[in-house]
């Protein structure tokens, strides 16, 4: 009998983890184990798609309720076969998905909370990736208001192949590896997961020549400059969000205040 994944312990989040907190824990874990920056890691790999499994499920109300009904039948069903027992929640929970069938229409649970419609986690994370900072103000500007100039490090459309990926006259064709899809498909436990093509990136075509610039990943990390509207009376610890101002104009950048202790003035 194989044992499933804790989907909890893989974002290590607890089980009474916020839909927020699920999400956070997703961006951080992915952003590491991402393939782009861990090429020819297949250990990384392995992580990043334990990572969009995870995230699939449990951010979704549906998938994780049905999967908490899941995860607590097996924890009673290894205490049934001489197994390690253990309250939901604990580690290692053991179960066999072909023992599902004869428990009151558990038999499906899986099919429906893994259902083959929806993007992949890898392209969530493109289309709301988050930048965080932290950015120190004058206590003068925090009572007053004022701009404040930031400068990050992110990623923009590449200038030479315009976010194609191929070079210059280059002829670009469907990829052989995904057909097109930009995914892969593969078996996980009884269900489909998507993972993006790591020939394709993502993309579904392929060039016959990679854009020497950004070396056929379609971006280019560069230094973002951006201007901060500090309103009067900001408190210390406040969090602004600028939206569309990360990376390629897609996500947002949360900017977190410290004000910085004034020699003369306190609140």
């Amino acid at each position: 009998m194989a044992a499933s994944k804790d989907y909890y312990q893989v974002l290590g989040v607890a089980e009474t983890a916020t839909v927020d907190e699920i999400k956070k824990a997703f961006r951080r874990l992915a952003k590491q184990y991402h393939p782009d920056r861990n090429p020819n890691n297949t250990q990384a790999a392995e992580r990043f798609k334990e990572i969009n499994e995870a995230h699939d499920v449990l951010s979704d109300p549906d998938k994780r309720k049905r999967y908490d009904q899941l995860r607590r039948y097996g924890a009673y069903a290894g205490a049934g076969r001489g197994g390690s027992a253990g309250a939901p929640g604990a580690g290692g929970v053991d179960f066999d998905l072909s023992d599902l069938g004869s428990f009151g229409g558990l038999g499906d649970l899986f099919s429906t909370i893994f259902g083959r419609r929806g993007t992949s986690g890898a392209e969530r994370l493109d289309d709301e990736e988050e930048i965080e900072t932290t950015v120190s103000i004058p206590f003068r500007v925090a009572a007053l208001g004022g701009k404040v100039p930031v400068t990050l490090p992110m990623a923009e459309v590449c200038p030479t192949c315009n976010g194609s990926g191929a070079a210059p006259g280059a002829t670009v064709s469907t990829c052989p590896e995904c057909r097109g899809r930009g995914v892969i498909s593969f078996g996980q436990g009884g269900f489909a997961v998507n993972r993006p093509c790591p020939v394709c990136r993502g993309k579904g075509k392929v060039p016959s020549e990679r854009c020497h610039t950004c070396g056929g990943s379609g971006e280019v990390r560069v230094e973002k400059r951006l201007m901060i509207t500090v309103p009067p009376g900001t408190e210390d610890g406040t969090k602004l969000r600028l939206r569309g101002q990360g990376s390629k104009g897609r996500g947002d950048v949360v900017v977190m205040l410290q004000v910085e202790p004034d020699r003369f003035f306190r609140r």
